[in-house]
């Protein structure tokens, strides 16, 4: 997903922090939890790189896969790994 949503001539501090912490609470985390951390993770990373603003709620049903895999215009592999454990 980060490789898809950010530019590799940037550097991205705030998205590289947030995937260690995301990467810590996956370790810690149970596999019902797993997911989200995915969610949390997706919907802060739209709004580090600029896809979603930053004051703005995201709507109750919203779906971070779906509108991320719309922006890069193919599927997240991460989201066949999560369903496979």
């Amino acid at each position: 997903m980060v490789d898809k949503l950010s530019a590799e001539e940037n550097e991205q501090s705030d998205l590289y922090y947030l995937l260690i912490e995301s990467l810590l609470q996956i370790q810690q985390a149970s596999l019902n939890d797993v997911g989200q951390v995915f969610d949390f993770f997706g919907k802060e990373s739209l709004k580090i790189l600029g896809y979603w603003p930053r004051e703005q709620p995201f709507p109750v049903y919203f779906n971070v896969g779906d509108y991320i895999e719309n922006i890069i215009e193919r599927e997240i592999k991460s989201r066949k790994f999560l369903s496979k454990i």
